[in-house]
């Protein structure tokens, strides 16, 4: 067989399993997060407290049996019964809803923690994309520079110095592109991860502009945080601790130790072996003295630990509300700056200013590749403030919620249709 041949048959075994993959676009990449161990554990774990809690109307129940005497003649039977305290029954109902109320909480939490993971792997992703163009870009713009550096080697404004410098940014720019491709693959595999057996990566279309991404942040509202998914899951164990003390309370209450009834059947036999029957019948009842038994410190212990959790929330809810203020003060700030550098762009356009005026001064090449350099650069600075915002926008719809309440939108594409916007690009922060 030759080498054709073989070759030929390895492909047609290769090539089916290739065309077969399914590419991952951002449907795929997204609905993948219903698979997420975290996201699966909190819906199983709530599934299990939603099927409720039996009433329980004592702590325990004991049914007693004993036979005496060698020759087994005395019998007694009894139940004994330790009774729920003054409430308890009420407190332990609502420790359970408290506990079920906290896991329908925790699984929009680890929803939102999927979504975000997957959206941020899609922006990085891009971002890598966007990145190694400029690298290239500016990889390309140095070797142009090296070839002019070289034809004006026999002239008199000549410095070789640019030439070293020229092919020094060309060698950085190269790792730096080769660097890109691996941060790309690297995102790539976990995207297959998430998706086995899945092909290539196609995660295409314009994303959000900045202008659309201040219309969407305006309509949050950071004053209401209570209803923000973190926030919501410290209120549920918040909610969980007083539940429990609530039932440390009732359960000090429980003043009637036990309830006891009993029976005894017992069979004598005297010295005129006449059997003699004697049936006997027993109540009893104990009730708990609470003095130095340990309840009223259980109480203490559970109240310092309620003030604890009480304190964790509050903590929590200011970290969240400072969180998402910064967020978007940074993103305000990052607006103005695409504001002032497409201001420039547009002066300039791209650069042609300093074209123009390097054809008026006799149509200097290393002026040209300055000014193709600066729209490059200027270019690039705005799309890295770009994927800046939306980087920190994606922290924002987490942290308030948006994740959750609209799964099914793609967060990152421009919205068809388009959302509307008013005013100047960073007018609002």
């Amino acid at each position: 067989m030759n080498r054709a041949s073989a070759l030929g048959i390895l492909a047609s075994w290769v090539l089916p399993s290739v065309a077969a993959c399914q590419d991952i676009g951002w449907d795929e990449l997204i609905s993948s997060h219903r698979a997420t161990h975290s996201l699966v554990a909190a819906r199983q774990h709530s599934q299990e407290l939603g099927q409720g809690q039996g009433r329980q109307l004592w702590e325990d129940m004991e049914l007693r049996y004993a036979a005496k005497r060698a020759d087994l003649r005395k019998q007694e039977v009894g139940l004994r019964i330790s009774p729920s305290g003054f409430g308890e029954i009420g407190a332990s109902q609502s420790l359970w809803a408290a506990r079920r109320k906290l896991g329908e909480t925790k699984v929009k939490q680890k929803l939102s923690e999927a979504l975000l993971e997957r959206y941020s792997l899609a922006l990085a992703w891009r971002y890598q994309q966007r990145q190694r163009r400029y690298h290239l870009d500016m990889k390309n713009l140095s070797e142009n520079r090296i070839q002019v550096l070289a034809k004006m080697s026999a002239t008199e404004d000549f410095d070789p110095e640019d030439l070293v410098e020229a092919q020094l940014h060309r060698t950085e720019y190269m790792s730096k592109a080769e660097g890109d491709v691996y941060k790309m693959a690297q995102a790539e595999r976990k995207m297959r991860q998430y998706i086995p057996g899945s092909g290539a990566v196609r995660l295409d279309g314009p994303m959000l502009s900045p202008a659309e991404i201040a219309v969407i942040l305006d309509g949050i509202d950071p004053s209401r945080a209570d209803s923000f998914p973190d926030v919501r899951v410290a209120a549920g164990e918040l909610s969980l601790e007083q539940a429990k003390t609530n039932q440390e309370v009732a359960s000090s209450r429980r003043w009637l130790g036990y309830l006891e009834a009993s029976y005894t059947f017992d069979v004598d036999e005297n010295k005129l072996e006449v059997l003699t029957h004697r049936d006997n019948i027993a109540f009893g009842c104990g009730f708990k003295i609470p003095i130095m038994d340990g309840s009223s410190q259980e109480v203490a212990r559970r109240k310092a630990e309620l003030a604890e959790v009480r304190m964790n929330f509050i903590d929590e809810r200011q970290d969240v509300e400072r969180k998402v203020a910064e967020l978007r003060l940074s993103i305000g700030s990052m607006l103005r700056q695409i504001a002032v550098l497409d201001s420039f762009a547009t002066r300039v356009d791209a650069g042609k200013l300093f074209t123009d005026f390097a054809i008026k001064s006799g149509s200097d090449p290393v002026l040209l590749l300055k000014a193709r350099e600066t729209a490059i650069q200027n270019s690039w600075n705005i799309d890295y403030l770009h994927f800046e915002i939306l980087v920190q926008y994606l922290e924002i719809l987490h942290l308030s919620g948006k994740l959750v309440q609209e799964p099914e939108v793609n967060h990152l594409l421009t919205r068809k249709p388009p959302v509307s916007v008013g005013g100047v690009p960073g007018g609002k922060s």
